[in-house]
């Protein structure tokens, strides 16, 4: 069979993801326990929402990625998003609508996640690195 010049233009969203960069947006904002438990470092607390809702949801592909707190998805809603990073509830939902406006991450029934291919998107938009 041919190959098709076109097939390496298709990604998926579950395609091997940049470790080293996932780390490096996350270094500075938060730990992560065995557990599953968040440690917000000081600085994720002077980021903006935008910010720290996409530092949320990329630490919790990490806990996905390394089989932590026992994740069926890394997808989350906003009212766990709200609990588990202090911002208030409507600041996140408005702020999910446009991170999902702009590209930056998707939603699916009602839940959020930023996707694998997306990484190099976010370190161009949010300067996160």
């Amino acid at each position: 069979m041919e190959n098709d010049e076109l097939d390496s233009l298709i990604v998926k969203e579950t395609d091997v993801i940049d470790k080293k960069l996932l780390a490096s947006f996350l270094k500075n904002y938060v730990r992560i326990t065995e557990s599953g438990e968040f440690i917000f470092e000081e600085k994720f607390f002077l980021l903006d929402a935008k910010k720290k809702i996409v530092i949320f949801l990329l630490a919790r592909k990490v806990m996905k990625i390394k089989n932590i707190g026992a994740l069926d998805t890394e997808e989350v809603g906003p009212k766990e998003i709200s609990d588990k990073s202090g911002i208030p509830f409507g600041t996140v939902g408005r702020t999910v609508r446009e991170l999902v406006e702009k590209q930056i991450i998707k939603e699916r029934e009602g839940k959020y996640f930023v996707p694998n291919f997306n990484l190099n998107k976010i370190n161009s938009v949010l300067d996160l690195g």
